[in-house]
C-alpha cells in the first residue's frame, strides 16, 4: 500500500445480532481502498450499550486497532519465514518454476 488509502463508512446497521455474540450490537461498515490495492470491505460491531453519538468515533478507534494489530501480525510473520529461511540448508533453500 503506497499510504494513501482511503477509508470511508459504506453502511452502519443499528441494532442488529452479531454471529455467536448475544445481545444486540451497530455493524459498521468500512471500505478501504489505495491506488495499488482492491477495495476491501470491513465490518466493525460496536455494542449496543455505545451511544448513537459514539458509534462511528468508536468503530474507526476498533478499526484502527485491527489494521494495526493486522499488520503487526503480518510483519511478525515475515520475519519468522526469514528466520526460518535462513535455519534451511541451501538446498531446501532453492526454488525452481517453471
Amino acid at each position: 500500500m503506497d499510504g494513501d488509502a482511503t477509508v470511508r463508512i459504506t453502511a452502519v446497521d443499528h441494532a442488529v445480532p452479531r454471529p455467536g455474540f448475544d445481545g444486540l450490537f451497530h455493524r459498521v461498515t468500512f471500505e478501504i481502498a489505495s491506488g495499488d490495492i482492491t477495495p476491501f470491505v470491513v465490518p466493525i460491531w460496536v455494542h449496543e450499550a455505545f451511544p448513537d453519538t459514539e458509534i462511528e468515533r468508536t468503530a474507526r478507534l476498533f478499526l484502527a486497532i485491527s489494521l494495526q494489530d493486522a499488520a503487526d501480525a503480518a510483519s511478525q510473520s515475515d520475519a519468522d519465514t526469514e528466520d526460518q529461511a535462513a535455519e534451511l540448508p541451501l538446498t531446501s533453500a532453492v526454488r525452481t518454476t517453471r
